[in-house]
This record gives C-alpha cells, structure tokens and sequence, in this order.
C-alpha cells in the first residue's frame, strides 16, 4: 500500500498559485507515495483555510505551503519521509523554525532556506540561523512550510496558529523539528519591495 502526501498550497494569488504547483509537480515522487494537491484561498484566514484543506484528505502526511514557498530540493518528499519514518516521535516537521534562548531571553531561528528579495535590484540569499545540520527540534515552525504526520484541527489566531499547534503537540509529547541541510530546499519570495 503506498503513502499518500496531500500538498495543501494556500494564497491569495491564483497566478502565483498556479507558478508554485508547477514546482510540486516537479518534485521527485517515490515509487511507494501518491499525491494529492489542493488549493485553498486564504482570504478568508489562513487557520481556516488549512483546517478546511486538511479534512479534505485523508493522507497520513499533509505539506502545508504559501503560496510564495517554492519547493527547490527535488527529492524533498524522499527526504522528510525518512525524517518521519526513522523518528516517530516527530509530528510536524519544516525547514525553518524558532529557538528560545534563555540567556537573551528571546526567540531565535534555526533552519536555512533561501529568500528573493526585492530592493533597488532583485537578488536572492540565504537564510541560514543555527550551526548544525540535521534533524533539529524546536519550539514552533516558521508558518511558510509545515508537514504534518500527526493530523489534529488548526486552531488559533491569524498570527499564532503555527505557535499553537506546535505547542499542542509538545504537550501531547509529539516533537516539532526542522530538517537543516547545507543547501537550502526552499525559496521564500518576499514580494515586498524594500524602501531606501
């Protein structure tokens, strides 16, 4: 029986949409996975919008995505499906998270991805926080990417979902962890333009 991974992509832009589902379907896919890929309209709050992709779909894995998060590393669903089937006890997995820092007292990132940036002229950088490479836990998930394995309902605030189901699974005892490779597997498009 093959694993189902569902690609619940959620934004305001249907061009943009449509530009990022070219992405997924360019992704390595293995032979014992089938996909799912659903767009969902975020207009209405994006808690929302995921609550109503995930029960559209019954896969035992669920990659949520905005719109402006573009998959790049083509065997992205190989690798996080090894990061799920050799650590049970990981139920959301991304690639960019937060840290709290008890001596600063504050929240750090850990994790690498790549950002385009708009400024007088387009360039793209990296986005590398933390020293280590592999499977890293942390308290909560940056809300660009999200891959669930434990499905349980969205819930929260516009600004604090990622934050609330994290912190739901902590107390369940299930880890939230980002997986940091040396070349990032995500590009984030910023789309803001910067001011001088």
């Amino acid at each position: 029986m093959k694993d189902k991974v569902a690609f619940i992509l959620y934004g305001t832009d249907e061009w943009i949409l449509e530009e990022n589902l070219e992405y997924i379907r360019c992704l390595s896919v293995p032979d014992d996975v089938e996909i799912e890929i659903y767009k969902q309209d975020s207009r209405q709050g994006v808690p929302e919008c995921l609550e109503n992709g995930r029960v559209q779909s019954d896969a035992g894995y669920k990659v949520y995505l905005d719109q402006n998060a573009y998959i790049i590393d083509k065997d992205f669903i190989q690798k996080f499906l090894d990061v799920f089937r050799q650590n049970p006890q990981i139920g959301m997995l991304g690639t960019r998270g937060y840290l709290w820092n008890q001596e600063k007292n504050e929240a750090e990132f850990e994790g690498c991805n790549l950002s385009h940036v708009y400024a007088d002229m387009s360039f793209v950088r990296e986005l590398r926080e933390g020293t280590s490479t592999g499977i890293r836990p942390v308290l909560a998930l940056d809300r660009h990417l999200m891959i669930t394995h434990v499905d349980t309902p969205w819930t929260g605030e516009e600004n604090n979902f990622h934050i609330t189901k994290s912190v739901e699974l902590l107390h369940a005892g299930i880890e939230t962890a980002v997986l940091v490779e040396d070349k990032p597997m995500v590009l984030f498009d910023n789309g803001i333009l910067a001011e001088n």
